[in-house]
């Protein structure tokens, strides 16, 4: 089987739920190319039962609880169309049961299961909707029909809650158009709400979680520009926070709680730290013993353990452990690599590289040399404000098995080192992360027998965007462009686009620059071109990628010479597995390629050389950091890290 088939056959798992105990998980996975929700009990060495599946609102996306091992709760689709699901097994062994209902008017909708089932008024099973309005409204689940039946409303947005004791109040936080989020607690026997955590009129203030002391709120904020977690008393008054962790990285969030602890997530450069914070003394101790990987929470206290989904390079997401009083780590069950064999995956190194404006660290894939080929492949992620890490990406694998080498750098606008590094893209999107690109681009020529590589850029939605601005500003850098999901400018993105994606875009441009508009810069490209956008996208239209093609038409490109547009039917990122396969295939035969320069009279003249092109930004080649090192990957199931 060709490498490209077997990756995209790899068991890919989502949104990991676990029950209160952390004894049973239930999960969204792709099995098979079949979207389903499966659920089990963790290290019993049995496969899990499938509960739920083929429905075409089921996506990665999806809400997944777990309140108790006879019972998943389950929220599917987006505004305009919710399916709730609550999936029943009567006894051990006799399979589940499913019943679901929609709604069509919601712009957002939350679960609430309650830990005893709708079987207690005091602990009964919640859906909290919220129209576009602004207006929410609790319901409450009956048994059997499914049937909702309205508790209470109030004003706002909700975005998610949890119980709370005495009975019958639950914490809440709520947002109002235009507004950030504030923490409230509601009386649905009163009939009654309150803000209990606010800090400011500019913040995210959240409560996160439920304190094992009665009274007692685990909360969080990101006043001050990072997101620190505190406890705050459920009568008001003041909160009290954490102290910052050492390091460049100072946001954290509360995850989980082990016994009268609670859990803080730190995403450290590339991979996950887990440290635990003391409600009473505030202090911290940590980090707890982890391999270098992806922590996805909720983390759960499962007694000796803490219960987490664990993901690292070679490693897709399986459930793993870490026994804070023996300081070990271990897989729980075995890494679901379908028919890849182990030693196609990569572990990569991490490379230093100096840019004009500080270090960007980069994970480097380096393929085996009996598939070395002589190629470069940055990839660029999308957000801009998200990152690589050290979790299994089957993309960078991808390139890795083609027998290119890899860099996927974490170019500033990235998480993971510290607000600052995030703040330098502010209305400088395509300034720093692009001479950020140049500097990787260069670093990697500066490997041993890449000097002369071609050089193809690859990235997702932000990603691609930043990849086709990089080719087109400085069009003998890269021989190639692979975009996915691309748009053509920030301003044309925000114009159909959800308020979170709005927001993200009007902090990144420049309103009086129009010089990163694509559109306009298509006619500088030299490099050949594959395009590919998903059909049902709902963050960026496929409207920007048939804009885009007909843009390097107009400019000389050619189908199936310099320009290959791949249209999916899939969604803004690409899972379904038949979709996937057809990406990888084209992927494969992209970089099959061979790959020229489009001759100088087929569009506009560039400069003469890449050196030149700096000289006249303002830009001299720094000298790159030479020092890397490789991750400790995970270890295999049922062993230990001490």
């Amino acid at each position: 089987m060709r490498f490209t088939h077997a990756l995209a056959q790899v068991t890919a798992r989502h949104t990991f739920a676990f029950t209160p105990d952390g004894t049973h998980v239930a999960r969204i996975t792709n099995r098979d190319g079949d979207l389903a929700v499966e659920a089990g009990a963790v290290g019993c060495g049995s496969p899990p039962e499938r509960l739920y599946g083929r429905d075409p609102l089921l996506s990665v996306e999806a809400q997944v609880h777990y309140p108790a091992a006879d019972r998943v709760w389950i929220r599917c689709g987006g505004p305009g169309g919710f399916r709730i699901v609550r999936a029943l097994r009567a006894s051990e062994g006799e399979g589940w049961t499913a019943a679901s209902l929609e709604d069509d008017e919601a712009a957002s909708l939350w679960l609430l299961p309650g830990s005893h089932g709708a079987s207690r008024r005091d602990a009964c099973d919640l859906v909290i909707s919220s129209t576009e309005e602004g207006q929410s409204t609790i319901w409450r689940a009956d048994d059997g029909s499914l049937r909702l039946h309205p508790v209470a409303g109030f004003p706002g947005f909700v975005t998610g809650g949890t119980w709370l004791e005495p009975p019958g109040l639950l914490a809440v936080n709520i947002h109002r158009p235009g507004h950030p989020s504030s923490g409230f607690v509601v009386d649905l026997v009163a009939q009654s709400y309150r803000r209990v955590f606010h800090v400011s009129e500019h913040s995210n203030d959240t409560i996160a979680r439920v304190d094992a002391e009665p009274g007692r709120l685990w909360v969080a904020t990101d006043f001050g520009g990072h997101r620190k977690a505190g406890v705050a008393d459920l009568r008001g008054g003041r909160a009290r926070f954490f102290g910052e962790l050492p390091g460049e990285e100072r946001s954290v969030d509360p995850v989980g709680r082990h016994g009268r602890r609670l859990v803080l997530r730190r995403q450290a450069g590339v991979s996950t730290e887990l440290w635990l914070g003391d409600p009473a003394d505030l202090s911290v101790s940590g980090p707890l013993p982890l391999p270098s990987g992806f922590v996805s929470s909720p983390v759960v206290d499962a007694g000796d353990r803490l219960r987490f989904a664990f993901s690292s390079p070679t490693v897709p997401p399986s459930c793993a452990a870490c026994l804070p009083s023996r300081d070990a780590f271990q897989l729980e069950e075995g890494a679901d690599l379908g028919p890849v064999a182990p030693g196609r995956l990569v572990t990569p190194r991490i490379l230093a590289v100096h840019g004009p404006h500080g270090a960007i660290e980069t994970l480097v894939y380096e393929p085996p040399p009996d598939r070395r080929r002589n190629l470069i492949v940055v990839a660029l992620h999308g957000g801009p404000v998200a990152q690589w890490s050290a979790a299994f990406t089957p993309e960078l694998q991808l390139f890795t098995g083609l027998g290119a080498e890899v860099a996927a750098p974490n170019y500033h606008g990235s998480i993971g080192y510290g607000v600052e590094f995030v703040r330098t893209l502010e209305h400088a999107a395509g300034s720093v992360d692009v001479d950020d690109v140049i500097a990787v681009v260069d670093a990697m020529r500066a490997e041993p027998g890449l000097s002369r590589a071609p050089v193809v850029l690859f990235g997702h939605s932000y990603g691609a965007f930043l990849s086709l601005l990089v080719a087109a500003a400085h069009p003998r850098l890269c021989e190639g462009v692979i975009a996915l999901a691309p748009f053509s400018s920030l301003a044309a993105v925000r114009v159909e686009a959800k308020p979170p994606v709005r927001r993200i875009a009007d902090l990144l441009r420049n309103p009086h620059d129009e010089g990163r508009d694509l559109l306009r810069r298509c006619g500088d490209l030299r490099a050949k071109v594959l395009i590919v956008h998903g059909s049902h996208d709902m963050v960026v239209p496929i409207l920007e990628s048939h804009a885009l093609c007909r843009a390097l038409r107009a400019n000389g490109y050619l189908d199936g010479r310099d320009l290959w547009f791949l249209p999916l039917p899939d969604g803004h990122v690409i899972t379904a597995r038949p979709a996937v396969m057809r990406l990888y295939d084209q992927i494969e035969s992209f970089l099959s390629q061979p790959f020229e320069r489009r001759r100088p009279g087929e569009a506009a003249v560039i400069a003469d050389s890449l050196g030149k092109e700096q000289e006249v930004a303002g830009r001299r080649p720094h000298p790159r950091a030479r020092e890397s090192r490789v991750l400790c990957d995970a270890i295999p199931k049922g062993g230990e890290r001490t």
